[in-house]
């Protein structure tokens, strides 16, 4: 999107100097410095802090390790416990009834955090969400958002949009057409 901005320019006017406003498109800047926005920009995001937890099989640890690989690259920080996180991100297994009943526990203890004040929004992905979808919206008013096995790659748009906009991201794209390989960010020994 451009951005539009109003400044002041000099025109002459009758003999008299007079301020006008005058409308301008994105504005030259030099590169690699921060600027500070012009009114009427939207002030970049502030990095988030961001708690991932992983369950059940190895692919769904791959896929945690991608998304957090993807939320790092974006500028934001992943922290090793949810208390003071700004957004958690529980990547479920729905294979099975105890792997749902096991995702919802941590769900419901992660809005015991956010009910304290100590976490503010929760995001769930992964088998569960893609499975139920907007179902696990419905039954579970505490999440913020979710993504299915389709959707990883969405995982920092879904984070702005919830942080940001206060939406309720619900992101279910293709599950055969989803990319499998990219950076990750491991979370188990090398010798794994």
């Amino acid at each position: 999107a451009r951005f539009l901005f109003f400044f002041w320019q000099e025109k002459e006017k009758m003999g008299g100097a007079m301020h006008q406003p005058s409308l301008v498109a994105n504005p030259p800047r030099p590169k690699g410095e921060y600027h500070p926005p012009i009114w009427g920009e939207k002030e970049p995001p502030m990095p988030y802090k961001v708690y991932f937890l992983s369950l059940g099989c190895a692919k769904n640890q791959v896929n945690c390790e991608q998304m957090m690989s993807l939320v790092q690259s974006a500028g934001h920080e992943i922290l090793p416990d949810p208390a003071g996180a700004d957004a958690a991100v529980v990547n479920t297994c729905g294979f099975l009834a105890s792997a749902c009943e096991e995702a919802i526990g941590h769900i419901l203890e992660l809005a015991e955090l956010k009910r304290a004040g100590a976490l503010k929004k929760i995001l769930v992905t992964g088998c569960m969400a893609q499975r139920y979808q907007a179902g696990v919206l419905e039954e579970l008013p505490e999440i913020d958002g979710i993504l299915g096995t389709g959707s990883y790659g969405d995982i920092v748009q879904a984070l702005s949009e919830a942080m940001e906009a206060g939406l309720r991201p619900c992101r279910l794209g293709n599950i055969h057409t989803a990319p499998q390989n990219g950076p990750r960010i491991l979370s188990t020994p090398p010798w794994y």
